[in-house]
Formats: structure tokens, C-alpha cells, sequence
């Protein structure tokens, strides 16, 4: 029995994400289509000492405003594009204007730091080209600024309760959790009597209590990959998704509710 139900939050949780995929994907799949059209995309590095042998490449990104919990992570995907015939330059530099807000690696990493605000990051290739990122940082992971409750109470009144019982559990673990770097699908759960960590291992003890008031009292299963955390669970034979994520592009499904920047209330799957 417990190896069922492992099984089956195990298939929910994929459920969940191949849900968020079909949900936020679009745009994005829209901007790589305009990239094929116009050329060959290479990935974009910053190790490369290879010199451009065009002027015309240019720097893709998914979007360029991006919001950020404090202390938080994000590596932000990166294409350069160039015409057919020509060599792209492998090369980018980073820099962010406000270093007290968000810092950047080489690589393209952003870290938000303890510190409210708004800060630019340049993305520079060898040839000049620039693009510009605005990268707001706030304490995101508050129940405080969750709001559009009665659209989910349309949607679902025992969803919205369940919401409201839990947002601040919800975000004391996303608080939590968000100074870790989840490059490995990870699923969190109870079972045999027990929470269960699938994937990274991390130290669970300070949340311990919220995460047993989730996964056990509530039945959901915590999801989490790179910058994307979703708290899944179950009303009346459908499932639903709290999403919690740096892209905050507004959504036009109707099962998508936004409910505060950089989350999201989800119906995941209809029967």
C-alpha cells in the first residue's frame, strides 16, 4: 500500500508540472520559433576567448523583467543568434547595476540579497549587443500579499479554504527553501508515517512541523525544480497547484489564477 501511494504522488506531481509546462511554455515557445527563423542559436557561455566574426548577433532571452524572493537564485537561460553563414560569439559578460540588491555571476547566475528593490542586469556579448533584465527583488514569500481569493472560491470553494488555512505554511516553507539550488527534481511527501525527501537532500528539521501539516494534515506533495516550487493536492477528484515561481507573466487560461507576484494558484487537470 505505501509503495502505491508512493507511486501515485509520484504521478500526480508529474502531472503538476507537466501542467505548469503547458501553461507557461507558450511564450516562450514563441520566442524560439521567432529565433529559428532568423538563424543558427547557440547557447551563450562565458568561457570561451573565441573573437566574433559578425556584427549582427544578438542576445535572446525568455523575458526580461524577472521578481525574486530575498536571498534567492536564478540562472537565467540565454541564447545568442546570428545569421546562417556567420559564427556567433561564445562569449557574454554580466553586471548588475545595484550589487546590495541582486549579484550576478559569470555564469549568469542571479542572487537576490537581503535588500528590497529593483537593480538592472546588462548581459553584454563581445560585439556590443546588450540586453537589459529588470530584476525585482521583494519578500515575495509573504501570505500577506496573496490576494484574487474569491476567484479561486469561484473555482473551488474547498480549494480556497484549503488555501486559506495553509498560505502561511505554504510560504514559511517557500521562505525556507528558496536559499537552496534545486538543480534535481525534488518531491517531498508523507508516508510511512514519515516525510519523505525525493531528490536533494537538505536539511528539513526547521520546517519539519510545516512541512507535516502539508504533507500529512493537508495530503499534499511539495515539488520542487530549480527556481519553481509547486504544493499540490486533490478537492473532489481534481487536482489543483500553488505555484511559486520567478515568472510572473500574466497567464489568459482561465484556470490560472494569479495571486500575488510570483504566485500562482492552478487547476491542474480536468475531469
Amino acid at each position: 500500500m505505501q509503495a502505491e501511494k508512493m507511486g501515485n504522488q509520484m504521478k500526480k506531481s508529474i502531472i503538476f508540472f507537466m501542467t505548469i509546462v503547458l501553461c507557461f511554455g507558450m511564450v516562450a515557445c514563441g520566442g524560439q520559433q521567432s529565433q529559428r527563423n532568423q538563424g543558427t542559436t547557440a547557447p551563450a557561455t562565458t568561457a570561451a576567448t573565441e573573437k566574433p566574426t559578425n556584427k549582427n548577433s544578438s542576445i535572446k532571452v525568455d523575458y526580461t523583467d524577472r521578481y525574486l524572493g530575498l536571498h534567492r537564485t536564478l540562472k537565467v537561460d540565454t541564447s545568442v543568434t546570428v545569421p546562417k553563414g556567420e559564427s556567433a560569439s561564445k562569449q557574454l559578460t554580466w553586471a548588475s547595476s545595484d550589487d546590495s540588491i541582486v549579484q550576478v555571476t559569470k555564469s549568469g547566475w542571479l542572487k537576490a540579497q537581503g535588500n528590497p528593490g529593483t537593480a538592472k542586469v546588462e548581459i553584454r556579448a563581445d560585439n556590443g549587443d546588450t540586453k537589459t533584465l529588470n530584476i525585482t527583488v521583494d519578500d515575495f514569500a509573504n501570505p500577506a500579499t496573496f490576494s484574487n481569493l474569491e476567484q479561486v472560491k469561484k473555482m473551488n470553494a474547498k480549494a480556497v479554504d484549503i488555501l486559506g488555512k495553509y498560505k502561511e505554511t505554504i510560504c514559511k516553507v517557500a521562505t525556507y527553501l528558496e536559499k537552496y539550488k534545486f538543480t534535481e527534481y525534488t518531491l517531498i511527501s508523507y508516508y510511512d508515517q514519515k516525510i519523505q525527501v525525493s531528490g536533494k537532500e537538505f536539511d528539513i528539521n526547521p520546517i519539519a512541523t510545516e512541512l507535516k501539516l502539508l504533507t500529512k494534515n493537508a495530503d499534499m506533495t511539495v515539488s520542487i525544480y530549480r527556481e519553481t516550487m509547486t504544493f499540490g493536492f486533490d478537492v473532489d477528484d481534481i487536482s489543483y497547484v500553488i505555484v511559486y515561481s520567478d515568472d510572473n507573466r500574466k497567464s489568459t487560461d482561465p484556470n490560472v489564477i494569479q495571486l500575488a507576484p510570483c504566485w500562482r494558484f492552478v487547476k491542474a487537470n480536468r475531469v
